[in-house]
């Protein structure tokens, strides 16, 4: 929204996913995620695939493979994903609960990724699989400099193995008002540490309200 109608929006906030700018030369996920810095993101590419679709079939694994997008480890202190290799389905079944969510929450996620006791993640993987498309429909936005005319903020996440903070060197350039700050957690920081989130949404909000009155 904020690319393509500036005019709309008054301002932007991330919260650990640093602005990646459009390229005018395609690069496929394989040969991006081969970069130093970025192999963090090759689960995507088992994301992209059938893998997934086809292992994960009915609500039990679907509560296996929230489990390990969301950190749970086994007894023995096995992961049930890794960022550079995406699930380890080996592992799924030895997995606790994942810490960051409750019984309730863990239901209802499982009861919407489902239906009639079939497991439906195409809608949520879809996204994986549009990266051509998606460069073809920003190449418009290169026709003129790109940069963010509204204040911005991004909130950098400490402990992010997918998305770590050095990913986010360099975006400076892109906005004429970027504020940086930052707050001590995982991938998952909007469900691990809510409060300290929205803390410093709150603060950078009011300095933009003042700065505009």
């Amino acid at each position: 929204m904020a690319l393509w109608f500036p005019d709309l929006v008054q301002g932007i906030f991330s919260v650990g996913t640093p602005f990646i700018p459009p390229s005018r030369i395609y690069r496929s996920l394989d040969d991006v995620t081969q970069r130093e810095g970025m192999k963090s993101l090759r689960y995507q590419l088992q994301f992209q695939g059938a893998l997934i679709d086809k292992e994960i079939t009915d609500e039990t694994k679907i509560r296996q493979f929230l489990n390990a997008m969301f950190g749970a480890k086994s007894p023995e202190n096995e992961v049930g994903f890794h960022a550079a290799e995406g699930i380890l389905f080996h592992n799924l079944p030895k997995l606790n609960q994942s810490q960051l969510l409750s019984n309730v929450e863990m239901d209802y996620y499982v009861s919407r990724y489902s239906l009639q006791g079939q497991a439906k993640l195409e809608g949520p993987l879809r996204w994986y699989r549009t990266r051509a498309h998606n460069y073809l429909d920003e190449l418009r936005l290169l026709l003129k400099p790109l940069k963010f005319p509204m204040p911005a903020l991004f909130l950098a996440v400490t402990r992010d193995e997918v998305l770590p903070s050095s990913m986010s060197e360099g975006i400076d350039q892109y906005f004429e008002n970027l504020t940086r700050r930052e707050v001590d957690a995982s991938h998952w920081v909007l469900w691990e540490s809510p409060t300290k989130v929205n803390e410093q949404i709150l603060a950078w909000l009011e300095m933009v309200v003042q700065h505009k009155s």
